[in-house]
């Protein structure tokens, strides 16, 4: 048999094999996967597990669930009646509307419940003031403000009656628990506040899905705005605050950019490709094998990981920029014979560059595979083996795919395509290279790091000015930072509350913080209470004790004295559990802040209003108790990814340099190293001179210009016996992943934006560099020799 024969049989082989192959993934794919396909959108879940704290996930969840649920509306006015009512009107507009599980403007008067909740067990619980007052002079400064509670205007504000409360106990007790509300006050049962001139209403909506939900965002966000529109045209000012709004706009931008961005990329890159190959087919055998490589991909992770991390999906879809080329570089070959090429014979003309390729971007992958998080590890397995089948696609079964032939080049492209064949490196090239060089050793010395949310975030001035103007009225919303406290048992969690509280008070003196809400505030512990009543007993209920005074001067007779006092050293016996507490209205205001039992442990939130000094909060130190800073925590993560991944880029190079010098030799290996390497270098440079921060995401794709840039310098290096096709390809490729990356650079959202800004710094300069590196036709190294 024929050495062409066998060749042929080789090329029939594969594409049924790989065949056979693509329809076992296709299958899968379509009955094990679609619709199953579980997605993990927590960044958390990106941590290392020794790190990923279920309790602290937990808590996260009923946070976050609990305040993205709440739109704050502030409506202001110069005279405070007409606030009132524009305030009742847009509560009214808001009630009206769907996607609202409620709306808060007349705060329900609901103390006569939340009193009877608290009735048989107002012998065990005191406020910490009182408390302290009783340990002190025996309560006798209690005594007179239950006094002047009897003979004065003061005593209509407390919530029990005299008759129920004799000394006030449980009022203060009630009081004391009300929730920190900054300078907002309750005024003729509406919460309003003064500021900018104005008198302004507060208004509080309750959602009934979570702000990232479409159907919230479309069927809430169009009431609030005619609701403000309303408002505003009748005179009034409307402040908005909360997720919701700011959730609503990244969706619509999103939209936008995804409908603008990837309609100029899909026609951009067909047109071009129609252009240079005259046919619709090289499209789709492209756009197959790009698919065949994203099927497979999921499906790895969903079954080595069982759920797809988001940020997998967001990076994995850059695998198309790579993956193209493959393809690109393939169909490119039929320039090289025009109108005598087949594609079965192509294979062993393009498989060297293509696998070199291959190889360089699992180098880089297989270095990400032993970095200590799950998130980057999934990421490596999703683009590996993405990359891997569309590879295989287009080796083994482009060739049986009748590809079309190569149409012709006109002479004005042809001469402008021989003008950029390499060329031995010339003062012009030399310049250049210099010049990347010093913008790079300029600009990095400029160069800032930002992993901060924060100022990553994409929000229109309109919400940040609103947001900042509702936090100057109200003087204390609440953050979204707050203390996790853990224990074993319900129990031990209220009193690891309770002992962590005066650290709060301390600070709260101090002005760090402006307030805060725990549980304990309304539900004290078992050892609290029973404190409590053997205080009580020892003090205002001992014979001749202050209830027995305060019923003497009442009126009472002796016998009926008896009768109460004996009633009340019965009921300091009485205790208030969780379950009871949490069955009555009594929790109302509280509820959202005890997470109860968490796998084996229990857990309690205490949250934090008006932080002023974050650094004294991370300071405390205590058992079972833990600041838990969402945005902090996240913003360290992506700083600590960015410095692994700086790390895996580096080591990749090298890792490149030395698998390229056992096939062309160290000198010939530097030359297409170098090629991503001062496109990585020149466009952080860049970034330094412009200003723009470095963040995980451009950190992200500077493995992709790793990835893509050497493909270049491959393509030139293994074409030099048809220079004009490898040169047609490289144009090719680097003009798809400018229409697929480089749009990204117009994105309003600062992650995509920096993303797509890098790739398209870094993919110009690529090329550039290749096309200046690239060694003519006829030079060799004595290292090629060797190895050739």
């Amino acid at each position: 048999m024929s050495t062409e024969a066998i060749r042929a049989r080789g090329v029939r082989l594969r594409f049924f094999i790989w065949l056979a192959l693509m329809l076992a993934v296709c299958g899968a794919f379509f009955t094990d996967l679609k619709g199953n396909l579980s997605t993990e959108t927590d960044i958390l879940a990106l941590l290392p597990g020794a790190q990923h704290d279920p309790v602290v996930d937990h808590a996260l969840r009923e946070f976050s669930d609990q305040a993205g649920r709440k739109v704050l509306i502030l409506v202001g006015s110069r005279n405070a009646e007409d606030a009132r009512v524009a305030g009742a009107t847009f509560a009214a507009d808001l009630k009206a509307g769907e996607g609202i599980a409620d709306v808060q403007y007349e705060v329900r008067n609901r103390i006569g419940e939340t009193l009877k909740a608290y009735l048989a067990y107002r012998h065990s619980l005191l406020s910490a003031l009182d408390r302290e007052r009783l340990a002190i002079d025996q309560g006798e400064a209690l005594y007179r403000d239950a006094q002047r509670a009897l003979y004065t205007p003061a005593g209509l504000m407390r919530p029990a009656t005299p008759a129920e409360d004799p000394l006030g106990l449980l009022s203060d007790f009630l009081m004391a628990q009300v929730p920190p509300l900054g300078k907002v006050q309750l005024d003729g049962g509406v919460l309003s506040v003064a500021g900018e001139g104005k008198h302004w209403v507060l208004v509080i909506a309750e959602t009934r899905e979570g702000p990232f939900a479409s159907t919230t965002q479309e069927s809430v966000m169009p009431v609030i705005e005619a609701a403000t529109e309303k408002a505003r045209a009748a005179g009034a000012d409307v402040l908005v605050s909360g997720l919701l709004p700011h959730a609503a706009y990244a969706a619509k931008q999103a939209h936008h950019e995804v409908a603008t961005f990837g309609l100029v990329s899909l026609i951009g890159t067909i047109l071009l490709l129609l252009f240079v190959h005259r046919s619709m087919r090289p499209v789709l055998m492209s756009a197959g094998s790009i698919a065949l490589g994203l099927m497979a991909a999921l499906i790895a992770c969903h079954w080595i990981f069982g759920r797809v991390h988001l940020l997998t999906l967001v990076f994995g879809s850059s695998l198309i920029g790579v993956a193209a080329d493959y393809s690109t570089y393939f169909l490119t070959d039929a320039f090289r014979v025009p109108r005598r090429w087949d594609g079965r014979d192509a294979v062993r003309h393009v498989a060297p560059g293509v696998l070199l390729g291959l190889g360089t971007a699992l180098t880089a992958y297989a270095a990400l595979m032993v970095a200590p998080f799950p998130g980057l590890r999934q990421i490596a397995v999703f683009s590996a083996v993405g990359l891997t089948v569309a590879c295989g696609c287009v080796l083994c079964l482009f060739p049986m795919m009748r590809p079309p032939q190569a149409p012709d080049i006109s002479p004005a492209i042809e001469k402008i395509l021989r003008a950029l064949l390499p060329q031995p490196i010339r003062k012009g090239g030399m310049l250049i290279l210099l010049l990347i060089v010093m913008v790079a050793a300029v600009g990095l010395m400029r160069l800032t790091v930002v992993n901060d949310l924060h100022l990553m975030q994409s929000t229109p001035p309109q919400l940040v000015d609103s947001e900042r103007r509702v936090r100057a009225l109200m003087n204390n919303p609440t953050e979204s930072q707050f203390f996790l406290i853990t224990g074993s048992s319900e129990e031990e969690v209220l009193q690891h509350e309770e002992a962590f509280l005066p650290k709060l008070d301390a600070l709260q003196a101090k002005g760090a913080i402006s307030s805060y809400a725990a549980v304990t505030r309304a539900l004290p512990s078992q050892k609290a209470q029973a404190d409590n009543a053997a205080l009580l007993l020892r003090t205002a209920y001992a014979p001749d004790g202050l209830l027995q005074r305060m019923l003497t001067e009442l009126g009472y007779e002796p016998a009926q004295i008896a009768t109460r006092l004996a009633e009340a050293q019965a009921g300091t016996r009485a205790r208030l559990t969780a379950q009871g507490w949490l069955a009555s209205a009594a929790s109302d205001s509280y509820r959202h802040l005890w997470l109860g039992k968490i796998s084996d442990r229990y857990a309690s939130v205490v949250t934090l209003g008006g932080i002023r000094d974050i650094a004294v909060l991370r300071a405390i130190k205590q058992a079972d108790v833990r600041l838990v800073d969402k945005v902090g925590d996240i913003s360290e993560l992506l700083a600590r990814y960015q410095r692994i991944t700086l790390w895996i880029v580096a080591l990749g190079y090298v890792g490149v340099l030395l698998l390229f010098s056992l096939r062309y030799g160290f000198s010939s290996a530097l030359r297409v190293v170098l090629s991503p390497a001062l496109a990585s270098v020149g466009t952080l440079g860049i970034f330094g001179l412009m200003g723009e921060a470095l963040n995980l995401f451009s950190t992200f794709s500077l493995l992709l210009v790793l990835g893509i840039g050497i493909d270049y310098a491959i393509f030139l290096r293994e074409g030099r016996v048809s220079p004009l096709s490898s040169m047609i390809a490289v144009l090719v490729c680097a003009a798809t992943a400018l229409l697929s990356f480089g749009m990204l650079a117009f994105s309003s959202t600062p992650f995509i934006h920096s993303f797509g800004l890098t790739m398209l710094i870094g993919i110009t300069l690529a090329v550039v560099v290749a096309q200046i590196l690239a060694q003519p036709a006829g030079a060799v190294s004595h290292g090629e020799l060797r190895n050739d």
